[in-house]
């Protein structure tokens, strides 16, 4: 279930990855492939040389911190942007669409979806809600090109110098229509939104259960290097990390809403122990708790069963007199 972007909270998002200056980095994953990645809480991109031109996989929340990739991107890869795809209608990854006018954009159709609802309904507060460098205009440019469950791109020539590029759609999870680009060949995943590292998630639109469905699809791909639509650059343990992330957010709104009190009175004091040090927690966790409040959530997994055979748990020592 999707519901609207709860201004306040995205606000805070956005104002940060704007405040939170440029300086991405390329970090080369596989000859021709490397990842963007800028100071917490940006967002991370992708490039990927091609005959045909560069690929980029997502964009930035502004058209600055946009012309800084498109740079880098170019620099790079040594050829023009022919191709900007879009893992999330989230405008910290849509937001620098401008810049990419010249290249094909690409989303799901349910992103590019939400993406108009969103500019017609939230249009007017643009200019002063998005108060980050560089955007010029109130309004994003939507995808050129829309897909449903898969697109593969076929890129460059001849034969022996084709890339391919497959586009996956999953189920929603951090964002109704998130998408994930993995290339076979070099291993390599762009998970978007769907998987984060140290930065807490932008969570207005998401739906935990297929959330955790979507790692569990993710799991099942065949790649060694992730990079996560937030945070630096790992491998397969990044599914872990987000899993757990979700499930201990889970468990704690369970915990919450088992006081009997309601939400205006929970969400002042709600903290998510362990995760005090992850990017813009402070600013975003309020709105997890709002969006988790009424969702039906996974239960805590069950401790370990003790392996047969094994001896039984030594007993607590017994505290000493006093």
């Amino acid at each position: 279930m999707t519901g609207p972007i709860r201004l306040p909270a995205a606000a805070a998002l956005v104002l940060g990855l704007g405040l939170a200056g440029c300086g991405l980095k390329t970090q080369e994953l596989a000859p021709g492939v490397a990842a963007a990645v800028g100071e917490a809480p940006l967002p991370g991109a992708g490039i990927i040389r091609t005959g045909f031109g560069t690929v980029v996989v997502d964009g930035q929340p502004s058209e600055r911190l946009g012309e800084d990739l498109k740079t880098a991107a170019e620099k790079f890869a040594g050829y023009p942007v022919t191709y900007l795809i879009l893992t999330s209608h989230h405008a910290d990854h849509a937001l620098s669409n401008r810049v990419f006018l010249r290249a094909e954009i690409i989303s799901t159709a349910a992103a590019r979806r939400m993406l108009d609802q969103k500019l017609e309904a939230e249009r007017g507060l643009l200019p002063g809600w998005l108060a980050t460098p560089g955007v010029k205009s109130a309004e994003a440019v939507t995808p050129t090109l829309t897909f449903e469950k898969q697109l593969t791109l076929w890129a460059g020539w001849p034969k022996e110098k084709i890339r391919e590029i497959r586009l996956l759609e999953l189920p929603a999870g951090a964002a109704s229509g998130n998408l994930v680009v993995l290339l076979p060949k070099e291993k390599v995943l762009f998970a978007g939104d769907l998987v984060v590292n140290g930065v807490f998630p932008y969570m207005a639109d998401a739906d935990v259960a297929g959330w955790l469905k979507a790692l569990d699809e993710l799991d099942k791909l065949d790649f060694e290097k992730l990079v996560p639509g937030h945070g630096t650059v790992g491998g397969r343990e990044l599914l872990g990390v987000t899993r757990k992330l979700l499930l201990d957010l889970s468990a704690a709104v369970e915990r919450a809403k088992a006081t009997g009190k309601p939400l205006a009175e929970v969400k002042p004091t709600f903290a998510l122990p362990g995760y005090e040090k992850w990017a813009v927690v402070k600013e975003l966790l309020p709105l997890a708790l709002e969006r988790l409040w009424d969702q039906k959530l996974p239960p805590a997994p069950a401790a370990p069963a003790a392996a047969a055979g094994a001896p039984p748990a030594p007993a607590p020592a017994a505290e000493p007199a006093r």
